[in-house]
């Protein structure tokens, strides 16, 4: 016989607010807002006054159980009921301050933390010019530029009187970038140099430029220092560079001319409705990140990126468990839903692969209508690295690189320094995200060794698809993806990411 349950109240400071034609609810202590249907307003309306079981909610609303129930989980989800979770999830968010903001002149001063393992000098391969959105320019950069008189150093093809391109900004107004020529910088020379560099000086290029690799992310302890891993010659620049440690100088004299930081979001997102403290997600890092250092095979990388945080995550599910049977499915006397874990993972696999095809499809497309085919053959060469996972290829028969593991390590331990999987919607799918950048730049190397008819890797193999699966995740056209395909895309590459690459059988849903 089950438990009876309860479905407890909302919390009393939830309001319904309508924008236009939707409607959400506000959260003001955790600052969320959570758009909602008809069914689930009439559901927050029973809701607000006094707990109901899930008959009498039923009842009261006038909807199946199944369908209630689907609404329910979504408002428990995002912590909106009053539980013991979502009066700890409250208590976080509102000791969580924000950082100040702060001049350049402050950012310079402020304590700079250095990764041990990680060090770059660049050797000019231009990769970073090329494929890669240069901006956006500030007023004084722009000046600049538009000072010198560029075609006296450019070549002919290319037109001086538009060096500088204006986009969208998503929000409604543009920001300036440099122009491009067939997919690179058209400031970027015959010899792989910089023009701005060689004519104007280095202190005159464009602020993004002379950050690369740099990422400084700034969190309660100071600026964290990291790397982008969107370079090509990565293996050579490791060993051209200098410790951080040992730079800290130029990076203080780069936040002293406006370098960009990000910031680490406060309180940090694992998932809707659960977030962590600064305090709780440091401890966590820092044993990610030895994890990750004592990996000593490629299988053992992948395992010590997902398990963690799937650790972390059952940790949370367990703790509030009992306090929240009421959003379980035995709960309110409805099946699972899942049936056969390996049917439901063929078909959520197919579903990705056809969302990820479409999508890439249509960006190389955007493209090539542009004229930009040197952007379209990216899009289509990490397409076909994309339709090789999702159909189960593997080139296990391929010796590797001897070096290749270190550099796959590098790019994994540089995302956890930046904090990125944390800013990228949540712990839980930037891991998911980090994972499929592993499993598939692997793969991508492999195949295009295999393609060449050689029987190894090599290290431009390796350092062409490190750069390819680092530069497109960041696009918004995939971001945008990824936010679509919601839990499907964390089931499956980070509950699942052992299944993905062929090396264990699938375990299921995760996230209902």
């Amino acid at each position: 016989m089950r438990p009876r349950a309860t479905v407890p109240t909302l919390r009393e400071s939830i309001r319904a607010k309508r924008s236009g034609q939707r409607v959400f609810l506000e959260d003001p202590e955790r600052r969320v807002r959570v758009p909602i249907d008809t069914l689930t307003l009439k559901i927050v309306q029973e809701l607000a006054n006094a707990p109901q079981t899930p008959g009498a909610l039923c009842k009261a609303v006038g909807a199946p159980r199944v369908e209630v129930h689907r609404r329910v989980v979504l408002l428990n989800r995002h912590a909106l009921l009053t539980t013991p979770r979502s009066s700890s999830q409250v208590e976080v968010c509102t000791s969580a301050a924000a950082l100040p903001k702060a001049s350049a002149a402050e950012l310079a001063a402020t304590t700079l933390n250095a990764p041990a393992e990680l060090q770059h000098g660049c050797v000019a391969c231009g990769a970073c010019c090329h494929g890669s959105d240069i901006g956006p320019l500030s007023e004084t950069e722009l000046g600049h530029i538009a000072a010198v008189d560029w075609s006296e150093h450019l070549p002919s093809h290319i037109d001086t009187s538009a060096l500088v391109r204006q986009v969208p900004d998503g929000r409604g107004g543009e920001v300036a970038l440099t122009a491009q020529h067939q997919g690179r910088c058209v400031f970027l020379d015959g010899d792989k140099l910089c023009t701005i560099h060689r004519v104007a000086g280095p202190e005159k290029k464009p602020i993004p430029c002379r950050q690369f690799p740099y990422t400084l992310t700034r969190t309660p302890n100071g600026i964290d220092v990291s790397f982008s891993t969107e370079c090509r010659a990565w293996w050579r620049a490791r060993a051209a560079g200098e410790p951080v440690a040992d730079e800290l100088d130029s990076i203080r004299a780069l936040l002293s001319d406006g370098g960009r930081v990000l910031s680490l979001p406060s309180p940090v997102p694992l998932h809707d409705g659960v977030d962590w403290s600064f305090e709780q997600w440091s401890a966590f890092r820092d044993g990610w990140l030895q994890t990750v250092r004592d990996a000593a095979t490629y299988d053992e990388l992948v395992l010590a990126v997902i398990t963690p945080v799937v650790d972390a995550w059952r940790t949370h599910e367990a703790a509030h468990a009992e306090s929240e049977y009421f959003a379980t499915r035995d709960a309110w006397g409805i099946p699972a839903s899942d049936g056969d874990v390996l049917s439901w993972f063929k078909s959520a696999s197919a579903q990705l692969h056809e969302r990820c095809r479409s999508a890439y499809k249509d960006l190389a497309d955007a493209y090539r209508e542009t004229e930009e085919l040197q952007q379209a053959d990216r899009v289509e060469r990490l397409a076909w690295a994309v339709d090789a996972l999702f159909n189960g290829r593997r080139v296990d028969d391929l010796k590797r690189w001897e070096h290749e593991l270190t550099v796959w390590r590098e790019m994994v331990l540089a995302s956890i320094y930046s904090h990125e999987p944390v800013r990228r919607g949540g712990l839980l799918r930037g891991t998911a995200t980090l994972a499929w950048r592993l499993i598939t730049g692997r793969l991508l190397a492999g195949l295009t060794a295999e393609s060449s008819m050689r029987a190894r890797t090599e290290e431009q193999d390796v350092g062409d698809a490190m750069v390819l699966v680092s530069k497109l995740p960041r696009g918004t056209a995939y971001e945008r993806l990824i936010a679509s395909l919601g839990d499907t895309w964390t089931n499956v590459m980070l509950f699942n990411a052992l299944a993905v690459s062929g090396t264990a059988p699938p375990v299921g849903r995760r996230l209902l």
